[in-house]
């Protein structure tokens, strides 16, 4: 029997696997039938980009782009070896060009461009082909109106290219500039590990960033931060569930659900009506006159009433294909304030709605439906996501106002509430 670590790339005898998380001795064929995700702890083992495809395209669709793009010496780099050297063993390694593949393919039936990081090159160092490639990934979706779907996994920029490869996150920051100003959906998937200049520019900037349990995405690793600021860091520490709670990523999104969760935001933001919506027993009342007259103290009461129906509960019962974005962007992820895009009579839209809870423990984790200025910061993100898709905004409002707390007051709750007014005055949509 041949044991071999979960990262190494499969060979016909190697029977088992060590899971990278937990250490446990797993059946490979089992391992891979499940994604490579660890069933013990639920570890995500590295995938190729070959393999990322495969994972997350339709089968037989994926067309991988032929870009031409290939890596050079400017600086004439040598440490222990020459780059050239390094670039040539990187290549008979990985069996690819450079650190990211780029294809077009389906997921769900919807067209996409991905452009896919593999850490095994390098690092997934951001060189100037890297840089290259992902440009003109997006020009292709930018000329065919087509989601780009972005894969990171990388140490960040390469240090062979010095402040050539730090140009390209202007450069592909720029690129990912103009899908946003030509409305067309940005998706990136934050893998394990996502750092430097590529975490301070194209992966942190699409419409959505998804990342897969316990990816970890961050600026510094955390060996320099300990380092430069003397102290100890925890240990969730700059993990996806760390980014969650801090407001910088919309989802934790399990591998086996991946395909799933991308198809419901292509659907969205492809803006056609589904020609099938759910068929429903509900009367829309559209007529104050029938509507029947009510004792307004009961009125009162029942707005009051402990474990009415909330946000929550409402969106659950009448919007399709619901996913809920999280997060600032900036600092915090707001639980009083709840968004994201789903189907309301198989139309596409984008749904905001104040949320407080049907139990004791809810209301307080919810701060009893009061939003703080992360909550209005979310709300305005998703509004402008709305307006690039040129998708309706539905709002669902039951709060009893702004939290007057000293971290809202800190954190600009007048600013925050202003800039929100200013927006939805302006919203094309």
């Amino acid at each position: 029997m041949t044991v071999v670590q979960s990262d190494r790339p499969p060979t016909a005898h190697h029977d088992w696997v060590l899971c990278g998380g937990c250490g446990q001795m797993l059946y490979r064929k089992r391992f891979e039938l499940a994604g490579q995700v660890c069933p013990a702890c639920g570890f995500h083992a590295p995938l190729t980009a070959t393999e990322r495809l495969g994972a997350l395209c339709d089968a037989d669709s994926v067309r991988v782009l032929e870009l031409a793009v290939t890596g050079t010496d400017p600086l004439g780099f040598t440490d222990t070896k020459p780059y050239p050297q390094r670039l040539r063993a990187a290549q008979a390694h990985t069996g690819s060009a450079e650190a990211v593949v780029c294809a077009r393919g389906e997921i769900g039936g919807f067209a996409v461009v991905l452009a896919v990081m593999d850490f095994r090159f390098l690092g997934g160092s951001l060189g100037t082909a890297v840089g290259e490639a992902i440009t003109r990934a997006a020009e292709i979706a930018l000329a065919e109106r087509t989601p780009l779907i972005l894969v990171t996994a990388s140490g960040g920029a390469r240090m062979q290219e010095g402040i050539l490869a730090l140009m390209q996150m202007a450069k592909t920051s720029q690129a990912l500039g103009q899908l946003d100003e030509a409305g067309i959906l940005t998706v990136g998937l934050i893998t394990d590990p996502t750092f430097g200049g590529v975490a301070a520019s194209f992966a942190t900037l699409p419409d959505v960033i998804i990342a897969e349990p316990g990816a970890r995405l961050g600026f510094a690793g955390r060996r320099v931060i300990e380092q430069t600021i003397g102290q100890s860091l925890p240990p969730e520490f700059q993990t996806a569930e760390f980014l969650l709670e801090h407001g910088v990523v919309d989802m934790i999104t399990p591998r086996a659900e991946l395909p799933a969760t991308l198809t419901r935001l292509l659907s969205a933001a492809a803006r056609r009506p589904d020609p099938q919506p759910r068929p429903t027993s509900r009367t829309l009342v559209t007529e104050v006159a029938r509507l029947p007259e009510r004792d307004a103290w009961e009125c009162v009461r029942a707005a009051r009433r402990f474990g009415r129906p909330t946000t929550l509960d409402y969106i659950g019962l009448v919007v399709d294909d619901f996913v809920e974005l999280h997060g600032d962007r900036a600092a915090a992820d707001c639980p009083a304030i709840v968004a994201g895009l789903g189907r309301l009579a198989g139309i596409p839209l984008v749904v905001i709605g104040t949320q407080k809870g049907r139990s004791t423990t809810e209301l307080a984790k919810r701060n009893f439906g009061m939003p703080n200025p992360s909550g209005y910061r979310k709300a305005a993100r998703v509004m402008r996501l709305a307006a690039k898709l040129g998708l309706p905004v539905l709002t669902l409002i039951d709060t009893a106002g702004a939290y007057p707390g000293i971290e809202a007051e800190e954190q600009a709750q007048a600013v925050a509430i202003a800039e929100n007014l200013r927006l939805m005055a302006s919203l094309p949509i």
